[in-house]
């Protein structure tokens, strides 16, 4: 009786089974291929629309679906996902309490894309160009109608679980499209009607990938290990990359790389400065933190190739570029070094080199940088940057660019330059510069000079962009010079210029000006210098060429002028002061001196020399030289 009880049990519990499989083979196929069913499902295809290729079941909970797609759009932006097929294993029961849940879904040939919408009241989308087409929506889509008040409903929610998705091919987010082959396994869900989005886990693995951002390349032949998980957010009120603030995890990467993106990203609020390169070697480990680069992160690059634009110069060589997260006082601190070894440093748009065999080092530290910001994000957080240049030589002194009096030239030399510089975010800098030249031949008409040159500036700018440069405190020496005007040598010559107030301007034409304290040995090769156009030096040389002096002027060069003004030196046997000017190859100017008790004056602004004997002093302090060669004042000091 017992058995035949359990017998009736079994074969009852078969038969609801059967029924049930039947029902649920007949009803759900019939749904997965009626045109009512999809209907009710796009009700609003202007917000959500599903479509699929084909779909099948023959297990309860357990679909088959081929070609599926599912677009939608919110009030800013628009999304689109394609699989080219899928099984779903969901759960029956969660339905009748609104949630899709599924225990698996596998699928296969994963494309992504999401753009933002043109709203009327918006200016034109900078990057609509590059963003990704989405099937059936324009990309000004109406706006969406005033919502009518309705009794809220609870909304339907989505729960993935266990997703596992082979053969991606494609995602477009924005202006920037990843293509790849690998893998994709993550669990998710979201909250339909404006809710919460998030994914528990997340892991790619993808090769042979290309990363394409406005339209170029930036990384090929890449591979990309991910493992992160994106904490709950709202999607709707999440602006730009905001996105990011939700995400934790890794990212590592190698492959080929182009260009210089991350540092120029970094350097976009400092416009003087930019990095180049053709493409290199990218290999790298990324840690992050609710958006922001997380200790133990760390970049490579280096590239055979590669330039650095610093205001109107381009430095270029051998690239190398390394980023990484340390541990800072306040939190942690991104650090950026980049190396360009054996440099040849051009105006940015000539070739022939002006310095080269240099090593030039440029650092960025960051802070701690949050990616959710973009390039703008990036860049808010350097307050600036250091560049360090070491053992460069002129290559060709003779195109050394120096403001010179016409006639003036420098024929060859040694010369090395090492910078140290600083530049803030509003492009304002300081630096160190030091030229050091041994064996200089130059030559000033007829009169050829050899000596060495020491030249330490340290500089200031407010804006370096209108290159105008204030180099107080710093120092010019010239010593063991040579100077042979062809009917006499000095030797051992030295002239040394103490510069209490300097401006520099680097602007075509350039110009120097500047408040000295001068040591020279004696007035020789001035005298030398300013004899081949006034006789009347040479026949005063006996009075005029005075030993160890020390004295004060305000020099000013220009193009093709230079001036020596409120010259003024006084010791013991000697009083001398002038105003002197060379333009266009002809000097002028006054000059007074009294040498052991005997004072005179000279006129040297017409064809005839005037030699003023009658109260010399009165006369010069009574005469007003015009500047010769300034095209416009220089800044305030400091």
């Amino acid at each position: 009786m017992g058995i035949s009880r359990s017998r009736k049990f079994w074969i009852g519990l078969v038969s609801v089974i059967g029924v049930i499989e039947v029902v649920w083979v007949i009803g759900a196929n019939w749904a997965l291929s009626s045109e009512w069913v999809t209907g009710k499902i796009n009700n609003k295809p202007e917000k959500l629309q599903v479509e699929w290729t084909s779909a099948h079941t023959l297990i309860p909970g357990i679909i088959n679906l081929e070609g599926l797609s599912i677009r939608g759009q919110s009030r800013k932006q628009q999304w689109y996902v394609e699989l080219a097929g899928g099984r779903i294993h969901l759960s029956l029961l969660s339905l009748a309490s609104k949630t899709f849940k599924t225990y698996s879904f596998d699928g296969s040939g994963l494309d992504f894309r999401l753009r933002k919408r043109q709203l009327p009241e918006d200016p034109p989308l900078k990057t609509a160009e590059f963003a990704p087409e989405i099937p059936g929506l324009a990309v000004d889509e109406p706006p969406f109608p005033p919502k009518q008040k309705k009794k809220k409903k609870d909304p339907w929610k989505i729960v993935l679980r266990d997703i596992r998705i082979d053969e991606f091919k494609q995602l477009w987010i924005l202006a920037m499209r990843l293509t790849a082959e690998g893998a994709i396994d993550a669990d998710m869900s979201i909250e339909l009607g404006g809710g919460a989005l998030s994914m528990e886990r997340v892991r790619m693995n993808l090769t042979d990938a290309e990363l394409t951002t406005m339209g170029d390349p930036v990384m090929q032949g890449m591979q990309f290990g991910i493992d992160a998980q994106l904490e709950p957010f709202v999607p709707k009120e999440a602006k730009d990359l905001e996105i990011l603030k939700s995400l934790s995890g890794s990212v590592s990467l190698s492959g080929k790389s182009k260009g210089a993106g991350l540092i120029n990203s970094l350097l976009a609020n400092i416009e003087t400065v930019e990095v180049g390169s053709p493409g290199g070697q990218v290999d790298g480990l990324v840690h992050i933190e609710q958006g922001v680069l997380a200790l133990g992160t760390k970049i490579d690059f280096s590239s055979e190739g590669g330039w650095v634009d610093i205001v109107d110069w381009r430095a270029t060589g051998l690239l190398a570029l390394q980023s990484k997260v340390e541990q800072a006082d306040d939190g942690v601190s991104t650090k950026v070094a980049l190396a360009l070894t054996d440099v040849a440093l051009t105006e940015r748009e000539g070739t022939e080199p002006l310095l080269a065999g240099a090593d030039l080092e440029l650092k960025a530290d960051a802070g701690a940088l949050d990616i959710s910001g973009g390039v703008q994000g990036l860049a808010s957080t350097l307050e600036s940057i250091s560049l360090d240049l070491e053992n460069a030589h002129v290559a060709d002194i003779t195109r050394f660019p120096i403001p010179a009096v016409e006639d003036f030239t420098l024929d060859s030399g040694e010369v090395l330059v090492e910078t140290h510089a600083v530049l803030t975010r509003d492009n304002g800098g300081e630096a160190s510069i030091d030229i050091h030249g041994q064996g200089i031949d130059a030559s000033y008409g007829e009169v050829a000079i050899k000596g060495d040159l020491s030249l330490d500036l340290n500089v200031t700018a407010d804006d370096v962009r209108d290159r105008w440069f204030d180099f107080t405190d710093s120092g010019l020496k010239i010593d063991r010079v040579t100077i042979e005007d062809g009917k006499k040598t000095d030797r051992n010559w030295y002239f040394h210029l103490d510069m209490t107030e300097g401006w520099l301007q680097l602007k075509d034409p350039g110009e120097i000006v500047c408040s000295a304290e001068i040591k020279m040995k004696d007035t020789r090769p001035l005298i030398a210098l300013l004899g081949q156009e006034k006789k009347i030096f040479n026949k005063l040389k006996g009075i005029l060429n005075f030993k160890d002096l020390e004295g004060e002027a305000d020099i000013e060069i220009a193009a093709k002028s230079m001036e020596i003004e409120n010259f003024d030196l006084d010791s013991e046997g000697l009083k001398l002061r002038a105003n002197l000017q060379i333009r266009d190859k002809k000097s002028s100017g006054i000059l007074y001196t009294k040498f052991h008790g005997i004072p005179i004056a000279l006129d040297l602004r017409r064809e005839k020399k005037d030699l003023i004997l009658r109260r010399p002093l009165q006369w010069y302090e009574a005469q007003t030289v015009p500047w010769a060669g300034r095209q416009s004042a220089p800044p305030p000091p400091h």
